[in-house]
């Protein structure tokens, strides 16, 4: 998901909105696998402390030109909301219609920074400037790409690593796609997942059915995992 983060602040409420926002998000993104869209309902603007700020500014603006009927008083406030509002048209507009797609993922040993190679595909006929992009915990973001029409831009992200383990990990649920496509058009797209993950070497598990596949990387595990989608609703020979 995409948006624009909230400084909510470090206090009890800061750190309880935080978590109900996290919460949030991990439900509306529980389903996203491989390339996700920046559609219309992808992109959300969420106030910072310095936008409160400013609505704080335009209410008292907004007051004193009522209460001592200032005609400027109203002009200027009318005129910063309308630049307010404009402002987050382009923000939006510079992000919907965008594509994220996950690339290479490579082993690092732990307490080194792992790194995570994602790109940026716009397949739109206009420009879109200074995307900034980072994780979620990051208190601002440190990565920004211009990405030109038609184009697209690669940006590495970096996690500390503190225990052993399998940091990028993904599951590839076959339930997950929609009822209404066909059956084999849902196992080739899952196939089509195991090979990408294999290809950008991110480890991955596999759920298909009752049969489970633990998350793992290599030639083997990707032959089991396209074994039990090639056995997927029938009976497995002996």
């Amino acid at each position: 998901m995409a948006d624009a983060a909230a400084d909510t602040g470090t206090g009890w409420l800061g750190r309880h909105l935080g978590r109900r926002r996290s919460a949030w998000r991990a439900r509306a993104t529980a389903r996203d696998r491989g390339d996700v869209l920046l559609g219309q309902r992808r992109v959300y603007i969420l106030p910072t402390r310095a936008g409160l700020g400013f609505g704080v500014l335009l209410l008292v603006l907004l007051i004193g030109s009522v209460n001592y009927n200032l005609g400027l008083g109203f002009g200027l406030t009318f005129v910063a909301a309308g630049c307010a509002v404009a402002d987050m048209l382009a923000t939006w507009r510079n992000l919907a219609g965008l594509t994220l797609r996950p690339g290479r993922a490579p082993d690092v040993f732990a307490g080194e920074e792992a790194p995570f190679e994602l790109h940026v595909l716009n397949g739109s006929r206009l420009d879109r400037y200074a995307v900034w992009i980072d994780f979620e915990h990051a208190a601002t973001p440190r990565h920004a790409v211009d990405v030109d029409a038609g184009g697209s831009a690669a940006v590495v992200l970096g996690a500390p690593t503190t225990t052993r383990g399998w940091l990028a990990e993904l599951l590839l649920d076959f339930d997950a796609l929609p009822a209404r496509l066909d059956l084999e058009l849902r196992l080739s797209r899952v196939a089509r997942w195991v090979l990408e993950a294999e290809g950008r070497a991110l480890p991955y598990a596999l759920r298909v059915g009752r049969a489970e596949v633990e998350p793992a990387l290599g030639a083997a595990h990707q032959a089991a995992c396209l074994r039990a989608l090639a056995l997927y609703g029938r009976a497995e020979a002996p």
